[in-house]
């Protein structure tokens, strides 16, 4: 999960803006959310501020829904076959590796350089 990609990008973002409250927690009004006590720690732990979108506030996303999009058409077609989340979720970010070297349509750099440079932010 979340702190497999912590560990493999060696970092660790100061905000964490999550969709949706499925795992973290519950929608006990439109905007509070009450967390889990596993998601609370994991949180305290790193230290992370948390935001929760509103739900069907696609707005407040960015171009979130973009790049899940792209991910999954470049990730996960053809559908995979892996026989637990570990093998899944190594598969995954052995593909994020490698697309990283590839260069960034639009900016014309390569996409793990890009990524450096907003790693630095966090």
């Amino acid at each position: 999960g979340l702190r497999t990609v912590f560990e493999h990008i060696g970092a660790v973002p100061l905000t964490l803006v999550l969709d949706n409250a499925t795992g973290a927690g519950h929608r006990v009004a439109w905007d509070r959310v009450s967390i889990v006590k596993v998601f609370e720690l994991f949180v305290e732990h790193y230290r992370l501020e948390t935001r929760f979108c509103n739900p069907n506030s696609g707005n407040e996303k960015g171009s979130v829904e973009n790049a899940v999009g792209f991910l999954r058409r470049n990730i996960m077609v053809p559908l995979l076959n892996a026989e637990s989340y570990a093998q899944l979720t190594r598969y995954m970010l052995e593909r994020c590796d490698a697309m990283a070297k590839e260069t960034h349509y639009r900016k014309g750099a390569p996409i793990g350089g890009l990524f450096a440079e907003e790693k630095a932010e966090m």
